[in-house]
């Protein structure tokens, strides 16, 4: 069964609900996070406890990066945003972490991402923001406090599997980091297991606030339960400080994935 059937599969989840309902470590997570972020997202499906892991994992990170005032309004971008089903998640976080503030969220990616549905009624019952385009083509100067890249692509071949472009680092950041105020905040989440997570190699060391693996007990013991490695239960979280682009290290970056790709492709035809 592929993952997203697995994700909408009543028995997938209603075993995940179970865990949940019958762990205490899972129970006083969800119990914690509802009472300090005032959320409650049920079904306790697999999306609904990945959304607790979420808000567990940065409130880690920005403890661990001393993260402790966000301004009174905060303006933020989620970069690939996909079925967006961790929004509330994100958005709450935001609202009551050193807390509360009034926080817009906005979100963007590839317009042929079929996930128009699920997003349109995510915008409309918690006030979202999505842009349906490349995000180089996002002409937002200056406008955003934190910007996150969540589960990004990583290089070329990787990204042709998605059906998706591929934007070479040396680009991307610079405008990227464009789209933030000074000093704004970028937030990075990528599997631990995956190639993606080498992209912190692009952002200077002094801008870099924390660098962080979440991989707790509950997450090993839910791994084992769903038998899956996706989700917010297994990751590296980057947080950097802006202005956080090394040019040089995003071409060597990028040279270094291309010629990988080109490897393996060779490999694989052979």
């Amino acid at each position: 069964m592929k993952l997203l059937d697995r994700l909408r599969d009543r028995q997938f989840n209603k075993m995940i609900e179970d865990f949940i309902v019958r762990d205490e470590e899972g129970q006083e997570l969800v119990t914690r996070i509802e009472e300090t972020y005032k959320i409650k997202i049920r079904p306790l499906n697999y999306n609904a406890v990945s959304s607790y892991f979420l808000i567990d994992m940065l409130e880690k990170a920005f403890t661990e990066g001393n993260i402790s005032i966000l301004p009174s309004e905060v303006t933020a971008l989620d970069v690939g945003m996909g079925e967006w089903h961790y929004a509330p998640a994100l958005l709450s976080f935001l609202r009551f972490w050193k807390g509360p503030r009034e926080v817009s969220l906005e979100g963007v990616d590839f317009p042929e991402r079929h996930h128009r549905k699920l997003v349109n009624q995510l915008q409309k019952k918690w006030g979202l923001k999505a842009h349906w385009s490349d995000v180089m083509d996002l002409n937002q100067k200056s406008k955003y406090d934190i910007i996150f890249m969540i589960h990004m692509l990583g290089g070329p071949r990787h990204c042709r599997s998605f059906g998706v472009p591929y934007r070479r680092p040396s680009l991307m950041f610079p405008h990227i980091q464009s789209l933030g105020k000074p000093n704004s905040l970028l937030v990075i989440i990528a599997y631990t297991w995956a190639g993606e997570s080498a992209i912190v190699n692009c952002f200077t060391r002094e801008s870099r606030l924390t660098e962080d693996i979440y991989w707790p007990q509950l997450g090993k013991k839910f791994i084992s339960v769903i038998d899956n490695r996706f989700g917010f239960h297994n990751n590296r979280i980057y947080i950097c400080k802006s202005p956080y682009v090394d040019l040089e290290a995003c071409k060597r970056d990028e040279k270094e994935n291309e010629e990988f790709d080109a490897l393996l492709d060779m490999t694989l035809s052979s």
